[in-house]
């Protein structure tokens, strides 16, 4: 492909330097006003973008903007179809949209507006941040990026599935680790708050 075109950049790790410091490598190595991560595993409409970027022309305060959401598994078999916008605050009120954010479940994808449609401009200086100690796959750093960019400005949602993400490795870990829904979740909030406390 960048024989195809020249637009196209390549570059490869000499040896792994983890999820979080490669989000940030792809970010600085990014030009232009828009951008947007793309896991390999994941799969977008060929329409991904350009009804994102209408989104954009609609409303120049949006940061972010992203589509709904079908999960699959490793067999492509569709799990799940998401609305994001319990895990995507729309609300044009600072306050409701942390508010909304803070409140809603990660296991209803709330780190997947990683994945939108970005603002260059709007990101700034702001870069993903790792929180040593967690296991990769727990930080947040995905969410703790929407967070703060949600005070930024407000973020805008293509109300159709445009993007498909595949959570069939996620789902054979869970299997594996034998973490399910509540006990999960209040198991990672106390963990969560001890570690903040010492």
């Amino acid at each position: 492909y960048v024989r195809r075109d020249g637009r196209i950049k390549y570059f490869r790790q000499k040896k792994n330097i983890g999820g979080v410091a490669n989000f940030n490598f792809v970010l600085e190595k990014s030009r232009g006003d828009y951008f947007m991560w793309a896991a390999a595993d994941d799969r977008y409409e060929k329409t991904f973008v350009e009804k994102c970027l209408r989104k954009f022309k609609e409303n120049a305060e949006h940061i972010m903007v992203s589509s709904n959401l079908e999960c699959f598994d490793e067999s492509g078999a569709a799990l799940k179809n998401y609305d994001l916008r319990p895990v995507l605050p729309l609300d044009k009120d600072l306050y409701k949209r942390l508010k909304s954010h803070v409140l809603a479940y990660r296991s209803d994808s709330k780190g997947a507006p990683i994945y939108g449609l970005w603002d260059k401009r709007k990101i700034g200086s702001d870069r993903l941040r790792d929180y040593p100690g967690w296991h990769p796959s727990d930080t947040g750093f995905d969410v703790s990026f929407i967070f703060r960019n949600l005070s930024r400005g407000t973020f805008g949602l293509v109300d159709e599935a445009l993007f498909f993400k595949n959570i069939g490795f996620r789902k054979e870990f869970m299997a594996r680790k034998g973490v399910f829904g509540i006990f999960h979740r209040i198991f990672h909030s106390l963990v969560y708050r001890l570690r903040r406390i010492f």
